[in-house]
C-alpha cells in the first residue's frame, strides 16, 4: 500500500502561479507517505517481483533522500517570495537635544525595505520551480529504482536457471556413464570411452561450481535493493514474462521526469535572470521614527514632553553597476545551460529508448525462434541419440555433442527470456510516470 501511495503522488505540479503551486506542491507532500514521519516497515518477500519492487520503494535511502530534498525545496517556496524582515532600532541620546518642548531622550527607528514586485515574483517563481524539478527527480529515482530492482531480479533468476540446467544434464551425464561403465566390464566399450564421460562431468561439475560466485553476487546486489539480509534467501519463483513487441512512439519521452526536471531547472533560470535584472533598479525603502521627549525645564511650555514622529522614504542606490551587470550575464549563461541539459536530455532519453526498444523487439524474435524451433530440434537430437547409444548404434562423441547442444540452446533460452523482461525494465522506467509502470 505504501508502495502504491508512493507511486500515486509523484506527479508534475502545474505552474498555475507561486501561490497556487507552493500551496499544491505542500499539499502534494503532506500527502506522501513517507511524510508522515513514520517508520514504513519493509513487504515480505514472497518471491515475486511485485513483493521486491514494493520493498525498494518504501525503504530504500535513495528514494528517502531524494523525497527529503523534494521536502527542502517545498518548504523553500514560502520565504522566496516574502517582504525581507522590517528592521528596528532603539538609540539612547549620551548628550540629549533640547527642544522646546523638552530634551530628546530616545529615539526608536522602524525600516522596511520594499522589492520590486518582480524580484518578488521572479525569487517565488525560483523556488517553486526548483520544487517543481526535485518533485520530478522524485519521480526519475522512482522509475529508476524499479528499473533496478527488475533487472537484479532477472540477473539472478537467470543464474539459478542455469543452474538447474547444469544440473538436470550432469544427471544426463551420470546415467550415460553409467550405461559406459556397464559396457566397459562386458569388453564393449574402452576405458577410454569412460574417461571421455568422466571428463564432460567433470567439465560440468566445476561450471556449476562457479555458479556460486556468481549467485552470490547477483544475489547481494538484489538484498541490497530491497534491504534484506545479504547472507539470506532471496526467492525468485515468478517466471518471465512472454515475449511480446512494444509499441511506443519517441514522443513519449516528452513526459519522462528527467525532461519534466530539466524543464523546471530551465525555468528557474529564466527566473533567476528575471531577478538579477530587477536589481539595476533603484530599492524603495520606508521607516518609521519615534522621537522620546522629556519634559521640558522652563514652566507653561505647551505640549511640553511631546513626542515626536516622523515617517520617510529612501531608496537604494544601485551603484555597482559592474557587478550587476556581471550578474545578469552570469544569470544569461545559466539559461543557455539549462535549455542546452534539456535538449541534453531529450537525445539521451531518446536514444535509450531507441535501444530499448531494440532489445525487446530482438529478445522477442529470438525467444520465439529458440523455444519454437531450436529447442524441440535439439531435444529431438538429443532424444534420438540417447536411444540409439543405449542400443550400441551411436558412437559416444555424437552423443556428448548433441547433448552440448541441448544444453546451450536450453541455457540461451532462459537468458533471452531475463533479457527480454530487463529490456521491459528499461522500457518501464524510459517511457511512462511511475503510476503507469504498476499496469506491468
Amino acid at each position: 500500500m505504501h508502495a502504491l501511495l508512493i507511486l500515486l503522488h509523484l506527479t508534475a505540479v502545474s505552474f498555475a502561479g507561486p501561490r497556487e503551486a507552493t500551496t499544491t506542491q505542500r499539499g502534494a507532500l503532506a500527502a506522501h507517505p513517507f511524510s508522515s514521519g513514520a517508520e514504513v516497515a519493509s513487504p515480505a518477500l514472497d518471491g515475486s517481483l511485485q513483493s521486491f519492487r514494493a520493498a525498494a520503494l518504501t525503504t530504500h535511502p535513495e528514494l528517502h533522500r531524494a523525497h527529503a530534498a523534494w521536502a527542502a525545496a517545498v518548504y523553500r517556496t514560502t520565504s522566496a517570495g516574502s517582504l525581507p524582515d522590517p528592521t528596528l532600532t532603539f538609540a539612547a541620546f549620551v548628550q540629549s537635544v533640547e527642544t522646546r518642548v523638552g530634551p530628546q531622550q530616545a529615539r526608536v527607528s522602524l525600516q522596511q525595505a520594499l522589492p520590486w514586485p518582480a524580484t518578488l515574483r521572479g525569487r517565488s517563481e525560483t523556488a517553486v520551480a526548483e520544487a517543481d524539478a526535485a518533485s520530478a527527480a522524485l519521480g526519475s529515482a522512482v522509475l529508476s529504482m524499479l528499473a533496478r530492482v527488475d533487472t537484479a531480479y532477472w540477473n539472478l533468476w537467470e543464474l539459478r536457471a542455469r543452474r538447474d540446467a547444469l544440473v538436470d544434464h550432469l544427471s544426463v551425464l551420470d546415467g550415460v556413464a553409467s550405461t559406459v561403465g556397464a559396457r566397459v566390464e562386458t569388453g564393449a566399450a574402452s576405458v577410454a570411452t569412460l574417461h571421455q564421460v568422466d571428463l564432460a562431468r567433470a567439465r560440468l561439475a566445476d561450471r556449476i561450481e562457479s555458479m556460486d560466485a556468481l549467485e552470490s553476487v547477483a544475489h547481494a546486489e538484489l538484498a541490497a535493493l530491497v534491504g534484506a539480509v545479504p547472507s539470506g534467501v532471496l526467492p525468485t519463483s515468478e517466471l518471465p514474462p512472454p515475449p511480446r513487441t512494444p509499441e511506443l512512439g519517441i514522443d513519449v519521452v516528452a513526459v519522462h521526469p528527467r525532461m519534466e526536471a530539466a524543464r523546471a531547472a530551465e525555468a528557474a533560470a529564466q527566473s533567476r535572470l528575471q531577478v538579477a535584472r530587477t536589481h539595476r533598479r533603484p530599492g524603495l525603502m520606508v521607516g518609521a521614527d519615534w522621537m522620546v521627549t522629556g519634559p521640558s525645564a522652563m514652566d507653561d511650555v505647551d505640549d511640553s514632553g511631546k513626542d515626536a514622529f516622523a515617517v520617510g522614504v529612501g531608496l537604494r542606490l544601485p551603484l555597482s553597476w559592474r557587478a550587476i551587470g556581471d550578474d545578469i550575464r552570469a544569470a544569461e549563461a545559466a539559461v543557455g545551460g539549462a535549455t542546452f541539459h534539456t535538449e541534453t536530455q531529450r537525445r539521451d532519453l531518446e536514444v535509450e529508448l531507441l535501444a530499448a526498444l531494440a532489445q525487446a523487439q530482438d529478445t522477442a524474435r529470438r525467444v520465439q525462434l529458440t523455444e519454437g524451433t531450436l529447442l524441440p530440434q535439439a531435444e529431438a537430437v538429443y532424444a534420438g541419440l540417447l536411444g540409439a547409444f543405449a542400443v550400441g548404434r551411436a558412437p559416444l562423441a555424437d552423443l556428448l555433442l548433441a547433448q552440448r547442444d541441448l544444453l546451450d540452446i536450453r541455457i540461451e533460452t532462459d537468458a533471452l527470456y531475463a533479457g527480454h523482461a530487463r529490456a521491459w525494465a528499461a522500457l518501464n522506467a524510459l517511457s511512462s510516470r511511475p503510476t503507469t509502470v504498476l499496469a506491468d
